[in-house]
């Protein structure tokens, strides 16, 4: 599956990603999807106790968070799971054929999940919901034609809206819904490849990848596609999958050189100054998500040959810690549900 939405994804867009956003290795992990990356080495962890707290490190901000959405492919074929931070505890959400379920993203309530699904249109994925627990799947944004998709969904802080990114206009570009999947308008309308975008804690702004510069660099616009600023492009590297810290100072996001098998993740100011790496290779980062304003969730792994797990560390790269340790299954798109 991994490998034939990798294959996809570069037929569509001539472009070589690195692990999946399910498809963006789209990460696109593929993340086709799916959907990867930077520095202070990553060493394999010894098994972990059982969290005996919602968090390793308790946040700044005094929250707490209990449940991690993200996609895994146990049976063989990608599908979304949620593990619960206290226990460590498993939940299988969805359980289809393929090509799979990826890319999940909580509303801000946590009573809804935004995800990518190949059940209805194969490799053509639509954007559905589900309730937290699972039930009640529906497709809300669909693609108009064949051989397009809709990938990466994101709601917006005050949940009306989601951020996504579809090749329905021939290349890639972000476009914004209604919660329902309603009014769908092209905000990057540009003729290179725009994804992965994600919302600013106030809403105000995307951060996005795209390809304009040459290479996949890190962009940043108003929620209306206007006022498009670079905030950090290097010369055959693919930085994606870019994350705003919650205080919105910062953006978080993956960093793979090209050609290469390393990813690593990177934390760098808003106006493009000061990026400094999270981990270094051997081993591998990507896909990371914010659990508060110190602490990150994300996919790694040793080195090339392993499989992707699921780990926490603080936001200066230290106190890393391994949650999943299934030797049969990767783990990817982790997205922490904040109560």
């Amino acid at each position: 599956m991994m490998h034939t939405l990798r294959a996809v994804w570069r037929e569509r867009h001539r472009v070589q990603f690195c692990c999946m956003c399910l498809i963006c290795r789209l990460l696109l992990l593929t993340g086709g999807v799916c959907l990867l990356l930077a520095a202070v080495a990553c060493q394999t962890p010894p098994p972990a106790a059982p969290i005996t707290s919602p968090l390793p490190t308790p946040g700044a901000q005094g929250r707490s968070v209990t449940k991690v959405a993200f996609t895994h492919n146990v049976s063989g074929k990608f599908q979304i799971a949620v593990l619960n931070l206290e226990t460590l505890e498993m939940t299988p959400l969805t359980e289809f054929g393929e090509p799979g379920d990826a890319e999940p993203d909580w509303s801000p309530d946590g009573r809804t999940i935004a995800f990518i699904s190949g059940r209805n249109r194969g490799l053509d994925f639509e954007i559905f919901l589900m309730n937290a627990d699972g039930s009640q799947p529906r497709p809300i944004i669909s693609p108009p034609h064949t051989n397009s998709g809709n990938y990466s969904p994101r709601f917006s802080p005050d949940g009306r809206r989601i951020a996504f990114h579809t090749n329905r206009d021939g290349n890639m570009e972000v476009y914004v819904a209604n919660a329902d999947g309603s009014n769908l308008v092209n905000i990057s309308r540009h003729p290179a490849n725009d994804a992965a975008p994600s919302w600013s804690p106030d809403g105000r702004l995307i951060a996005f990848a795209s390809d304009r510069g040459g290479s996949y660099g890190i962009y940043v616009m108003n929620a209306d596609g206007s006022d498009v600023r670079l905030v950090f492009d290097e010369p055959n590297v693919m930085d994606f999958r870019p994350r705003f810290r919650p205080d919105g100072k910062q953006i978080l996001f993956s960093h793979h050189p090209l050609p290469g098998s390393d990813s690593v993740l990177a934390l760098i100011n808003l106006d493009g100054s000061e990026m400094r790496f999270l981990t270094t290779p051997p081993a591998q980062a990507a896909q990371a998500s914010w659990i508060d304003n110190d602490t990150i969730v994300y996919s790694g792994r040793p080195d090339e040959k392993s499989l992707w797990q699921l780990y926490t560390m603080r936001a200066d790269g230290s106190a890393r810690r391994q949650l999943t340790f299934n030797t049969g299954a990767s783990h990817r798109n982790p997205v922490p549900y904040t109560p």
